[in-house]
């Protein structure tokens, strides 16, 4: 009996690992498209021409953009894109009508332009009769519509201009943003403990 009481205090201790399952939490990252409230502005984006002089577009000379309503009058022989002569631009912009309803455009060209509505011309003034102003109005449906503007001017007095119905130059929108999202989860994995324990009990528990 001494004997194995002796054996059990003074048997040597050695390490026991083995392998835990523990549960942990873990920060998880992603990125979502977010909807959000924005407003629309009316502005358009105007490319410069060269032209011909039976009003034909020839090449592209420069870029620039115009508020939604606008006037431009540079006079006789002046500023039209570095005053030069032959010049002409198309312009696009994007108006949004939120109930039928009639809308009026008022539009000055010199020596003359042209305005679109959905690829359809709309509205234009001559471009042989110098500086003309023309009015109209339409009624529209609800939804977004393409202007499209065409001016040409062969030198001389130059000008154009164009005016509507302020209703239809800002609106609402959603649009999707871009957003880092982070969550929290719970996952599992297993690591390694190591215990300690008298070679005795470890022979007796293999």
């Amino acid at each position: 009996m001494l004997i194995i009481l002796a054996i059990i205090l003074f048997a040597p201790i050695v390490p026991v690992t083995n392998s835990v399952k523990e549960q942990y939490e873990r920060v998880e990252e992603y990125y979502e498209e977010v909807p959000v409230e924005a407003i629309k502005h009316t502005e358009w984006n105007v490319t410069w021409y060269a032209i011909t002089g039976d009003f034909k577009f020839i090449t592209e000379i420069g870029e620039s953009k115009f508020p939604a309503i606008f006037w431009y009058d540079w006079g006789y022989g002046g500023e039209i894109f570095n005053g030069r002569d032959y010049v002409g631009f198309k312009a696009t912009a994007l108006v949004k009508v939120q109930e039928r309803r009639p809308i009026w455009i008022n539009l000055t060209g010199d020596d003359g332009c042209e305005l679109y509505l959905n690829g359809t011309r709309f509205l234009s003034t001559s471009f042989y009769s110098g500086y003309k102003t023309e009015f109209a109005k339409v009624v529209l449906d609800p939804g977004v519509y393409v202007l499209t503007l065409y001016y040409f001017n062969r030198g001389g007095y130059a000008c154009v201009s164009f005016s509507t119905d302020p209703e239809i130059l800002e609106w609402k929108t959603i649009e999707f943003k871009r957003e880092l999202v982070q969550k929290t989860v719970t996952d599992y994995r297993y690591v390694n403990r190591t215990s300690y324990v008298s070679l005795l009990n470890y022979l007796l528990n293999r």
